[in-house]
């Protein structure tokens, strides 16, 4: 239905939104705000998978289900329309990735394995 819909694009690249001031993006965009909320984003997915494997079998006492709909399928969405890429912060997998890099020592934009060759 979308593809006959909308046909061309509507979004405009070229205007992504207003800006932020600058002191807010100087603490959105800080090292220490990112491994902050990055570090509760991992927390939060341990806690989830933790209830989810140590919680109840049933789906109307566990809240897993509600957690993981709600947070993840409407509130990520409904905040990355209010506030931008929200997920690329919170992201466990990302904290992890980064924890990782800074204890081995490889900066984070290198991957474990090389792309081959186009």
């Amino acid at each position: 239905m979308l593809a006959f819909a909308w046909r061309e694009p509507r979004l405009d690249p070229d205007s992504p939104g207003a800006p932020l001031p600058a002191f807010a993006r100087t603490v959105v965009d800080s090292a220490a705000m990112r491994a902050l909320l990055g570090g509760l984003g991992l927390l939060g997915a341990l806690a989830v998978l933790a209830v989810g494997f140590f919680g109840s079998s049933d789906s109307a006492r566990n809240p897993v289900p509600g957690i993981v709909y709600i947070f993840v399928w409407v509130g990520v969405m409904v905040a990355s329309l209010a506030l931008g890429p929200v997920w690329k912060i919170l992201s466990p997998t990302r904290a992890l990735h980064r924890v990782i890099c800074r204890t081995t020592g490889r900066p984070p934009e290198r991957g474990a394995l090389p792309y081959p060759e186009a």
